[in-house]
Protein backbone atom coordinates (compact mmCIF):
# COMPACT_ATOMS: atom_id res chain seq x y z
CA UNK A 1 0.00 0.00 0.00
CA UNK A 2 1.66 3.73 -0.87
CA UNK A 3 2.04 5.81 1.81
CA UNK A 4 -1.46 8.13 1.95
CA UNK A 5 -1.46 11.53 3.71
CA UNK A 6 -4.72 13.56 3.64
CA UNK A 7 -5.48 16.87 3.58
CA UNK A 8 -9.03 18.54 4.30
CA UNK A 9 -10.14 21.56 2.75
CA UNK A 10 -8.57 24.55 4.09
CA UNK A 11 -10.27 27.16 6.94
CA UNK A 12 -8.22 29.91 5.04
CA UNK A 13 -9.73 29.69 1.68
CA UNK A 14 -10.29 32.90 -0.15
CA UNK A 15 -14.18 33.21 -0.38
CA UNK A 16 -16.48 36.34 -2.04
CA UNK A 17 -18.36 35.71 1.71
CA UNK A 18 -17.47 37.18 4.52
CA UNK A 19 -17.00 33.87 6.36
CA UNK A 20 -13.96 32.24 7.16
CA UNK A 21 -14.73 28.85 5.90
CA UNK A 22 -14.24 27.82 2.63
CA UNK A 23 -16.09 28.06 -0.54
CA UNK A 24 -18.76 25.02 -0.66
CA UNK A 25 -19.20 23.24 -3.47
CA UNK A 26 -22.78 21.43 -3.84
CA UNK A 27 -21.01 18.72 -3.01
CA UNK A 28 -18.01 16.84 -1.39
CA UNK A 29 -14.74 17.25 -3.80
CA UNK A 30 -11.83 15.19 -3.54
CA UNK A 31 -8.48 15.69 -5.54
CA UNK A 32 -6.02 12.70 -5.69
CA UNK A 33 -2.21 13.95 -6.72
CA UNK A 34 0.15 11.78 -8.10
CA UNK A 35 3.69 12.97 -8.35
CA UNK A 36 6.41 13.08 -11.07
CA UNK A 37 8.68 9.69 -11.73
CA UNK A 38 10.11 8.18 -8.40
CA UNK A 39 13.21 7.47 -10.11
CA UNK A 40 14.16 10.60 -10.86
CA UNK A 41 13.31 12.20 -7.19
CA UNK A 42 10.00 12.96 -7.26
CA UNK A 43 7.76 12.58 -4.24
CA UNK A 44 4.81 14.04 -2.66
CA UNK A 45 6.67 17.05 -1.50
CA UNK A 46 7.28 18.10 -5.16
CA UNK A 47 6.40 21.77 -5.35
CA UNK A 48 4.11 21.67 -7.85
CA UNK A 49 2.27 19.36 -6.21
CA UNK A 50 2.26 20.84 -3.09
CA UNK A 51 1.80 24.17 -4.83
CA UNK A 52 -1.33 22.82 -6.49
CA UNK A 53 -2.25 20.41 -3.12
CA UNK A 54 -2.54 24.54 -1.78
CA UNK A 55 -4.45 25.52 -4.28
CA UNK A 56 -7.35 22.65 -3.95
CA UNK A 57 -7.99 22.82 -0.17
CA UNK A 58 -8.03 26.96 -0.27
CA UNK A 59 -9.56 28.53 -3.51
CA UNK A 60 -11.39 25.49 -4.30
CA UNK A 61 -12.55 23.93 -0.92
CA UNK A 62 -11.91 20.38 -1.70
CA UNK A 63 -10.22 17.64 0.60
CA UNK A 64 -6.81 16.55 -1.08
CA UNK A 65 -4.94 13.41 -1.26
CA UNK A 66 -1.22 13.00 -1.60
CA UNK A 67 0.63 9.55 -1.93
CA UNK A 68 4.03 8.25 -2.41
CA UNK A 69 4.00 5.54 -5.53
CA UNK A 70 6.16 2.89 -4.65
CA UNK A 71 9.40 3.13 -4.16
CA UNK A 72 8.85 6.50 -3.63
CA UNK A 73 9.47 8.47 0.00
CA UNK A 74 8.12 6.10 3.37
CA UNK A 75 6.67 3.72 0.53
CA UNK A 76 7.98 0.06 -0.09
CA UNK A 77 8.68 -1.72 -3.13
CA UNK A 78 10.42 -0.12 -6.54
CA UNK A 79 9.00 1.63 -9.63
CA UNK A 80 7.60 -0.84 -12.55
CA UNK A 81 8.73 -0.73 -16.01
CA UNK A 82 5.50 -1.41 -16.99
CA UNK A 83 3.29 0.86 -15.10
CA UNK A 84 0.99 -1.91 -14.20
CA UNK A 85 2.27 -1.69 -10.66
CA UNK A 86 1.45 1.83 -10.38
CA UNK A 87 -2.20 1.63 -11.73
CA UNK A 88 -3.16 -1.16 -9.02
CA UNK A 89 -1.34 1.48 -6.17
CA UNK A 90 -3.88 3.93 -7.58
CA UNK A 91 -6.91 1.92 -7.53
CA UNK A 92 -6.21 1.56 -3.80
CA UNK A 93 -5.18 5.19 -2.83
CA UNK A 94 -8.50 6.05 -4.52
CA UNK A 95 -10.59 3.73 -2.35
CA UNK A 96 -8.96 4.95 0.83
CA UNK A 97 -9.39 8.45 -0.50
CA UNK A 98 -13.34 7.84 -1.02
CA UNK A 99 -13.58 6.45 2.77
CA UNK A 100 -11.49 9.29 4.12
CA UNK A 101 -13.51 11.75 2.49
CA UNK A 102 -17.00 9.78 2.29
CA UNK A 103 -16.71 7.30 4.73
CA UNK A 104 -19.16 4.06 4.77
CA UNK A 105 -21.10 5.85 2.35
CA UNK A 106 -18.23 6.70 0.32
CA UNK A 107 -18.44 3.25 -2.34
CA UNK A 108 -22.02 4.57 -3.47
CA UNK A 109 -21.81 8.42 -3.94
CA UNK A 110 -18.72 8.14 -5.48
CA UNK A 111 -20.56 6.75 -8.78
CA UNK A 112 -22.71 9.82 -9.10
CA UNK A 113 -20.04 11.75 -9.53
CA UNK A 114 -17.74 10.62 -12.35
CA UNK A 115 -14.08 11.85 -12.20
CA UNK A 116 -11.99 14.14 -14.18
CA UNK A 117 -8.29 14.05 -15.02
CA UNK A 118 -5.79 16.78 -14.71
CA UNK A 119 -2.34 16.20 -17.48
CA UNK A 120 0.75 17.86 -16.38
CA UNK A 121 3.98 18.11 -18.69
CA UNK A 122 2.67 14.23 -19.94
CA UNK A 123 6.06 13.08 -21.10
CA UNK A 124 4.41 12.06 -24.31
CA UNK A 125 8.19 11.42 -26.14
CA UNK A 126 9.86 9.20 -23.32
CA UNK A 127 6.24 7.68 -22.51
CA UNK A 128 7.65 4.32 -24.23
CA UNK A 129 10.56 4.43 -22.12
CA UNK A 130 9.26 4.67 -18.87
CA UNK A 131 7.11 1.99 -19.72
CA UNK A 132 9.02 -0.42 -21.32
CA UNK A 133 7.35 0.24 -24.73
CA UNK A 134 3.86 -0.44 -23.43
CA UNK A 135 2.71 2.34 -23.17
CA UNK A 136 -0.50 1.43 -25.77
CA UNK A 137 -2.99 0.45 -23.00
CA UNK A 138 -2.39 4.09 -21.61
CA UNK A 139 -3.18 6.00 -24.80
CA UNK A 140 -6.16 3.64 -25.22
CA UNK A 141 -7.04 4.56 -22.01
CA UNK A 142 -6.88 8.02 -22.26
CA UNK A 143 -8.80 8.18 -26.00
CA UNK A 144 -12.01 5.76 -24.77
CA UNK A 145 -12.34 8.79 -22.11
CA UNK A 146 -13.04 11.14 -25.01
CA UNK A 147 -14.80 8.77 -27.34
CA UNK A 148 -16.20 6.00 -25.81
CA UNK A 149 -17.34 2.72 -27.49
CA UNK A 150 -20.36 1.02 -27.17
CA UNK A 151 -18.63 -2.02 -25.60
CA UNK A 152 -16.81 -0.22 -22.77
CA UNK A 153 -18.13 2.98 -22.48
CA UNK A 154 -16.57 5.88 -20.53
CA UNK A 155 -18.43 8.16 -18.00
CA UNK A 156 -20.16 10.72 -20.11
CA UNK A 157 -19.08 13.63 -17.77
CA UNK A 158 -15.64 12.59 -17.48
CA UNK A 159 -13.33 15.24 -18.55
CA UNK A 160 -9.54 15.69 -19.29
CA UNK A 161 -7.01 18.99 -19.26
CA UNK A 162 -3.99 18.93 -20.18
CA UNK A 163 -1.27 21.58 -19.72
CA UNK A 164 2.07 21.69 -20.51
CA UNK A 165 4.73 24.38 -21.14
CA UNK A 166 6.43 25.38 -24.72
CA UNK A 167 9.89 25.09 -22.78
CA UNK A 168 9.49 21.36 -21.65
CA UNK A 169 12.92 19.91 -21.39
CA UNK A 170 11.59 16.21 -22.39
CA UNK A 171 8.77 16.28 -24.76
CA UNK A 172 8.94 19.65 -27.96
CA UNK A 173 6.18 21.33 -27.54
CA UNK A 174 5.29 20.42 -31.42
CA UNK A 175 4.57 17.25 -30.37
CA UNK A 176 2.02 18.68 -27.77
CA UNK A 177 0.47 20.57 -30.30
CA UNK A 178 -0.11 17.27 -32.37
CA UNK A 179 -1.19 15.67 -29.79
CA UNK A 180 -3.53 18.12 -28.83
CA UNK A 181 -5.22 18.34 -32.12
CA UNK A 182 -5.08 14.72 -32.46
CA UNK A 183 -7.21 14.59 -29.13
CA UNK A 184 -9.31 17.20 -30.01
CA UNK A 185 -10.31 15.00 -33.72
CA UNK A 186 -11.99 12.85 -31.64
CA UNK A 187 -14.96 14.77 -31.43
CA UNK A 188 -14.56 15.63 -27.95
CA UNK A 189 -14.13 18.96 -26.79
CA UNK A 190 -16.93 19.26 -23.91
CA UNK A 191 -14.32 16.86 -22.80
CA UNK A 192 -10.60 17.70 -23.59
CA UNK A 193 -9.11 20.80 -23.18
CA UNK A 194 -5.54 21.46 -24.18
CA UNK A 195 -3.65 24.61 -22.55
CA UNK A 196 0.02 25.49 -23.37
CA UNK A 197 1.84 27.75 -21.09
CA UNK A 198 4.37 30.14 -22.53
CA UNK A 199 7.68 30.45 -20.89
CA UNK A 200 7.29 27.09 -18.52
CA UNK A 201 9.26 24.16 -18.94
CA UNK A 202 9.02 20.76 -17.43
CA UNK A 203 9.57 21.25 -14.05
CA UNK A 204 6.64 24.62 -13.89
CA UNK A 205 8.21 27.73 -11.74
CA UNK A 206 11.85 25.66 -10.49
CA UNK A 207 13.15 25.70 -13.71
CA UNK A 208 13.05 28.17 -16.72
CA UNK A 209 10.11 30.89 -16.59
CA UNK A 210 10.18 31.68 -12.47
CA UNK A 211 7.33 31.29 -9.72
CA UNK A 212 5.08 33.14 -12.31
CA UNK A 213 4.59 30.20 -14.69
CA UNK A 214 3.65 27.90 -11.45
CA UNK A 215 0.74 30.47 -10.53
CA UNK A 216 -0.45 30.36 -14.33
CA UNK A 217 -0.77 26.46 -13.68
CA UNK A 218 -2.88 26.99 -10.75
CA UNK A 219 -5.57 29.71 -12.48
CA UNK A 220 -5.52 27.80 -15.27
CA UNK A 221 -6.76 24.71 -12.85
CA UNK A 222 -8.88 26.19 -10.80
CA UNK A 223 -10.61 28.21 -13.82
CA UNK A 224 -11.15 24.30 -15.47
CA UNK A 225 -12.42 23.21 -12.39
CA UNK A 226 -15.12 26.08 -12.01
CA UNK A 227 -15.83 25.95 -15.40
CA UNK A 228 -17.18 21.99 -14.96
CA UNK A 229 -18.80 22.82 -12.03
CA UNK A 230 -20.84 25.49 -13.46
CA UNK A 231 -21.46 23.03 -16.45
CA UNK A 232 -19.50 25.48 -19.23
CA UNK A 233 -16.84 23.85 -21.43
CA UNK A 234 -14.00 24.83 -23.63
CA UNK A 235 -11.41 27.95 -22.73
CA UNK A 236 -8.20 25.81 -24.06
CA UNK A 237 -5.14 27.90 -25.42
CA UNK A 238 -2.14 29.45 -24.52
CA UNK A 239 -1.54 30.64 -21.27
CA UNK A 240 0.28 33.85 -21.15
CA UNK A 241 3.24 34.54 -17.81
CA UNK A 242 3.37 37.77 -16.17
Amino acid sequence: MPYIYYLPPSSSSSSSSSSSSPPQPSRKSLAILAHPYAPLGGTLHDPTIQHLSHTFRTTLGAHVVLFNARGAGESRGRTSWTGAGEVKDMGEVVRAGVGMVWGEEGEGEVYLVPPSYILISHPLSVTPLLTFFRSASFTSALRSLLSPSPISPAPRSARVLALWGDRDSFTNVSRYRAWDAEMQALGAAEKWEGVEVKGADHFWGYGAGGREVAQVLCERVVDWVRRGRDGRWGGGGVGEVG
